[in-house]
């Protein structure tokens, strides 16, 4: 009887354990899912000295997103901006991104 006890409390951490972890998958897959917003890259020319991550990304003077990071891009001759931007519609395509010291 104590066997089968033991078999049943081992069985049931194993279990417990399996659904904590799909959960924990779950739940780290899904709130990239349902963040509201576009990822956009910008690619400059131009030094970005004082650009950091998190650093707010302004529309006509309102926050409206984040810099989420910041790289050499693949031609090595500019740097890639990627901004996290948080608004109703997409931005046009023609759209251009300046950098600006406050």
């Amino acid at each position: 009887m104590a066997r089968q006890k033991t078999n049943l409390i081992i069985g049931l951490f194993v279990i417990l354990g399996v659904l904590m972890g799909v959960v924990a998958i779950i739940w780290v897959g899904a709130t990239s899912y349902f963040q509201k917003g576009a990822t956009y890259v910008s690619y400059f020319d131009e030094s970005v000295h004082g650009l950091q991550l998190n650093s707010a990304v302004k529309f006509r003077g309102v926050d409206v997103g984040l810099v989420e990071s910041i790289r050499v891009a693949p031609d090595n001759r500019n740097i890639g901006v990627v901004m996290k931007i948080n608004m109703r519609g997409d931005l046009q395509k023609n759209a251009v991104a300046q950098l600006k010291s406050a």
